[in-house]
């Protein structure tokens, strides 16, 4: 594997501050690892980039979720690692449904904010997560939030 594809300084940095601001024990910080990859790695530093980034995510919702304050690494907007992508959502648009969703979900935190919406577009669009959002799904997706958020508004 070259060294273009494993996990950079940034991510494996961030990963270790996330952990210790969510007290994680190295038992527990392990099977989060185990469970961002399928090669059975253990440890940030033998991850991909794409895996670091799994876990980063999975790390910082969890965060979120706690109501525990961190900077978001480097200043990136989020999901800006999967531009350029063919037939699939750009960033821009990942984030706008992921706000949209946030204004008609009911659940008060963001790691069941994020399980709901996982279930809502694997019930509706056959998808389990936003990352595999095509382009053709993109407006449907969109008029389906906007009507979500009409009748939340009329309720």
């Amino acid at each position: 594997m070259s060294n273009k594809t494993m996990a950079d300084k940034q991510q494996i940095k961030m990963i270790h501050i996330l952990k210790s601001k969510l007290a994680l024990s190295d038992e527990e910080y392990r099977e989060h690892v185990a469970q961002c990859n399928q090669r059975g790695v253990r440890s940030s530093k033998d991850m991909t980039h794409g895996e670091a980034q799994n876990l980063l995510w999975r790390l910082s919702s969890m965060a979120n979720g706690r109501g525990i304050r961190w900077t978001n690494w480097q200043g990136r907007k989020k999901y800006n690692d999967f531009a350029g992508r063919d037939d699939r959502a750009t960033p821009l648009q990942m984030r706008k449904i992921e706000a949209m969703w946030k204004d008609v979900s009911y659940m008060t935190t963001d790691e069941d904010r994020e399980a709901a919406f996982r279930k809502f577009i694997e019930k509706r669009f056959h998808v389990s997560d936003i990352r595999f959002i095509t382009q053709e799904m993109v407006h449907k997706i969109i008029k389906t939030l906007q009507a979500m958020k009409s009748y939340k508004e009329a309720a």
